[in-house]
């Protein structure tokens, strides 16, 4: 196999405590860029605490997420000698003299800080001179990309839009193994389903709230499908105060692996969130054949179009009428589930590695 020209660095190290979202884009990013461009078209660099890797990658010292960590990530970068580095994460690390590339995928940081700790929040405004420093800016989102052009200065020029792709294993899935997963998570009778970290932006308390009135006298669960954030308590005390303490389930952080038939098995996902850079979940639903509920708000109604069932984030009555519509009509549900495949094929990881390298190349050329 020919070698690259370039010899280009992924950052990686946040894959060491995130295995889902921005860590998830990061792992599947580089395992395309490698199968569509070549094994030595990208060399991730890797936190050296972390043994999930696989194949080539380079160990350096510095935790993501901490500016002290980030200095002396930059410092290794010279000894390592690349030509390039992408910062998937919204942040270069400083004082950097090779070209450089930043993935933007949300900016709620700035939107919604009210959503953000105080230490997030001061991590996160080095996002504003980083898109100012970096050579090109990728947004994952057209949404994502209008916003950054409203909260920032950014240069226009140098903006692109590269959307994430869809995961392996979301499609249609065998009757079979909804049946086991069900099984496995208790999962006995008709669901919706929420998938996402239980944090403030994601509007989970709203949604417990619409589930109460739309179906407390249903026998139908909401599932809760993701990691606990900083909304955690919040969402534990409205289960209490709404009497759903049997009607809500929390999984915690299923396995990648459970969550094709975890979201196929249910009636309708539910994601009314105030605020999101792409939303994979919905994606993944509509590669599944399952319908979403959604906010009525980009990039949500972008993506679903008329695989989505949009209501006001705001209004607990919208989100129940939203819940009610599709709990009791099998018809919506059907026609919402079933244009969902074919549009998820114009999302893939394939698409999003060829794209992701063009604009390396446009840096370097």
């Amino acid at each position: 196999m020919r070698r690259n020209r370039y010899r280009v660095g992924l950052d990686s190290r946040l894959t060491l405590f995130d295995s889902a979202g921005i860590g998830g884009y990061i792992r599947n990013l580089a395992a395309s860029i490698k199968n569509v461009r070549g094994r030595d078209a990208v060399v991730p660099l890797i936190d050296f605490r972390d043994s999930s890797w696989t194949g080539s990658g380079i160990s350096v010292v510095g935790p993501t997420h901490s500016s002290l960590g980030d200095a002396l990530f930059a410092m290794q970068l010279p000894a390592i000698g690349l030509d390039l580095l992408h910062a998937p994460d919204h942040v270069l690390p400083p004082r950097l003299r090779t070209p450089s590339v930043v993935t933007i995928h949300d900016l709620s940081f700035w939107a919604m800080p009210e959503t953000h700790s105080l230490s997030s929040r001061q991590y996160y405004e080095r996002c504003r001179e980083s898109v100012l420093r970096a050579n090109a800016v990728i947004c994952v989102s057209e949404f994502t990309r209008d916003e950054l052009f409203r909260l920032s200065d950014a240069d226009r020029r140098k903006v692109h839009v590269a959307p994430s792709g869809l995961g392996a294993g979301f499609s249609a899935v065998d009757p079979l193994a909804i049946k086991q997963r069900r099984s496995k998570y208790g999962l006995h009778g008709r669901y919706v389903i929420f998938v996402g970290t239980l944090g403030r932006r994601k509007n989970v308390v709203r949604l417990i709230e619409a589930f109460q009135k739309a179906a407390a006298d249903r026998d139908v669960t909401l599932v809760l499908a993701g990691g606990v954030g900083n909304a955690g308590e919040d969402v534990r005390r409205a289960i209490g105060r709404a009497g759903l303490g049997r009607s809500v389930r929390s999984l915690g952080s299923p396995p990648d692996s459970d969550m094709p038939a975890l979201i196929a098995g249910a009636d309708f996902l539910a994601l009314v969130s105030l605020y999101e850079g792409f939303g994979h979940p919905v994606l993944e639903a509509m590669a599944c054949k399952t319908p979403s509920l959604i906010s009525n708000r980009r990039p949500l109604t972008d993506l679903a179009g008329p695989a989505g069932f949009p209501v006001d984030p705001l209004d607990v009555d919208d989100i129940a009428g939203g819940i009610d519509a599709l709990l009791e009509d099998a018809e919506l549900r059907s026609r919402l589930g079933n244009v969902g495949p074919e549009l998820a094929t114009r999302y893939s990881w394939e698409r999003a590695a060829n794209r992701t390298y063009e604009i390396y190349e446009k840096v370097l050329n």
